[in-house]
């Protein structure tokens, strides 16, 4: 749930996107190796399952992050620069002078921070939004190691086997 101040009005073109951990072997049959094991997720769901966004150039963009897990996410665009239009804790959102607003393409989330940003592709392609710390992107090796054996070398297969966890794919078309 994300509750706003009652004299706030939900944007409707905005999408709310939260950050957490979830149990990586959710069968109940099947015993982990040692402890539970858990990997970083996007409305509950890791790369390659995350949603595929698609938009068009020059639409406009708005996103809200929530980081609702225990670790830090530097999260990044591909491609494109986008303005943070909001930054908040558990004690609530800033919201910058429209002078003040920082144009990035990394924003650095602690645990418990949300921020909201705003961007419009200037171009066609396949994109990427993701965490820029390399054990929240990429799969674990012993779960995964029988697809492993040549994901890194066959650009096929490297986009849906080589990376994990905190990855949304973006799809932008004139």
């Amino acid at each position: 749930l994300v509750v706003d101040p009652a004299a706030t009005k939900p944007d409707p073109d905005e999408r709310i996107f939260v950050i957490t951990m979830v149990d990586a072997f959710p069968d109940p049959s099947r015993t982990p190796p040692g402890d539970d094991v858990f990997e970083p997720a996007i409305n509950g769901l890791g790369w390659p399952h995350t949603e595929r966004l698609s938009y068009r150039v020059s639409e406009t963009v708005r996103w809200r992050w929530v980081n609702a897990s225990g670790f830090e996410h530097p999260m990044h665009l591909h491609g494109f620069h986008f303005r943070a239009t909001a930054t908040g804790d558990p004690d609530g959102e800033v919201f910058p002078e429209p002078d003040e607003v920082r144009t990035v393409v990394t924003e650095h989330m602690q645990p418990g921070s949300t921020f909201r940003m705003e961007w419009r592709p200037t171009r066609p392609g396949n994109w990427l939004m993701h965490c820029h710390i390399r054990d929240h992107v990429i799969p674990d090796p012993e779960r995964d190691a029988e697809s492993r054996g040549h994901d890194m070398h066959d650009v096929t297969r490297h986009p849906l086997e080589a990376m994990a966890g905190l990855v949304m794919g973006i799809t932008v078309s004139d």
